[in-house]
C-alpha cells in the first residue's frame, strides 16, 4: 500500500472528516503552488487553515521532522512559521495547521524599492538560521547532501554533484533548504510575515539557502538579494559558486524532478 497520496484520494472527506464537519466543500480550495503535497486552502468559522497531502515518499518521511524543526526554532526567527499537526488517513500521514495570512511571494509584484527592502528582511532570516544551534532541536539532522539524494530517489534521477563538490559537503551551518519564493508569505505592506515547508531543514552551505531563492527570482531582484546577503552574513560571496548551485538546482528541479510530478497531475 502507498503510504502517500494520489488523485484518486477523497481530500474533501479527509479534510471535511478532520476539521469534525465544519468546513463545506465550497469552502475547500486547491493551491496551485503544491508539487511535492497536494495542498489545499480551507475556510471555516473558526479560522483559515492549509492542509498538506504529501505525494512522494520523500514528504511522508519527513512530516514528523518538520514539525520537530518548527516547534523548535520558532524562537529564532522573526516571522510566523506553520504550527503544524498530523492526521492520518488510511494509514497515510498529512499535515495541516491554522493559516498564516498573508499572499505568497510567487503572487506579488515588487517594484523596486520593494525589492529591496525584501531582499533585506529574506538575508536577515537566513543569517538568523546560521546562528541556530543543533542542541536547540531534538532531531539528528541530515546534511544537504543526504537531504537531495533521498528526494531524488522519487523520481528515480542520481544527481551529479561534481559540478558543486565545493558546495554539497559544506556542513558548516543549518538551512532552511527550500528557501524559494513559492515558501515565503508577505503582508498587505510586501514585508514578509511568514515562512513555510521545513521539510528540508538540514546541514549545508548557505549557498543553497541563497541559491534556492535566485534560481526562484529575476535577475533585478537577484543582485538586490546577493548584496543584502554579504551585508547580513558579513562575508562576500562567490558569484561563480553560486551560479552553480543554481544551475545544479535548475538541472534537478526544472529538468527532472517538475516532469516527474507532471505525470501524476490531474485535476483533483
Amino acid at each position: 500500500m502507498l503510504n502517500y497520496f494520489n488523485n484518486n484520494d477523497n481530500f474533501i472527506y479527509i479534510i471535511q472528516s478532520t476539521l469534525y464537519g465544519i468546513a463545506s466543500q465550497e469552502d475547500i480550495v486547491q493551491s496551485k503552488h503544491g508539487k511535492s503535497s497536494y495542498v489545499f486552502f480551507v475556510n471555516t468559522e473558526n479560522g483559515a487553515y492549509l492542509f498538506k497531502f504529501p505525494r512522494t515518499d520523500f514528504q511522508v518521511n519527513n512530516i514528523e521532522r518538520e514539525k520537530i524543526v518548527t516547534d523548535a526554532i520558532r524562537q529564532y526567527i522573526d516571522c510566523k512559521i506553520p504550527d503544524i499537526s498530523i492526521g492520518s488517513f488510511q494509514n497515510k500521514k498529512f499535515a495541516y495547521y491554522q493559516l498564516i495570512k498573508g499572499n505568497n511571494m510567487s503572487d506579488v509584484d515588487l517594484d523596486d524599492c520593494e525589492q529591496f527592502t525584501l531582499s533585506l528582511q529574506l538575508a536577515n532570516i537566513i543569517s538568523n538560521f546560521t546562528n541556530i544551534k543543533a542542541n536547540d532541536i531534538n532531531l539528528k539532522l541530515k546534511t544537504k547532501r543526504e537531504i537531495i539524494e533521498e528526494f531524488c530517489k522519487d523520481f528515480s534521477y542520481k544527481p551529479d554533484f561534481s559540478s558543486i563538490e565545493d558546495v554539497i559537503d559544506d556542513n558548516e551551518n543549518i538551512i532552511h533548504g527550500d528557501f524559494h519564493r513559492s515558501n515565503i508569505l508577505l503582508d498587505s505592506h510586501k514585508n514578509v510575515c511568514g515562512l513555510l515547508d521545513f521539510s528540508t531543514f538540514c546541514y549545508g552551505s548557505i549557498y543553497f539557502d541563497i541559491g534556492h531563492m535566485c534560481f526562484s527570482m529575476y535577475e533585478q531582484f537577484n543582485e538586490k538579494f546577493i548584496n543584502a546577503c554579504e551585508q547580513y552574513l558579513n562575508k562576500s560571496l562567490d558569484i561563480n559558486k553560486l551560479k552553480r548551485v543554481i544551475s545544479f538546482l535548475d538541472d534537478m528541479i526544472n529538468k527532472h524532478y517538475l516532469p516527474y510530478i507532471k505525470k501524476g497531475d490531474t485535476n483533483v
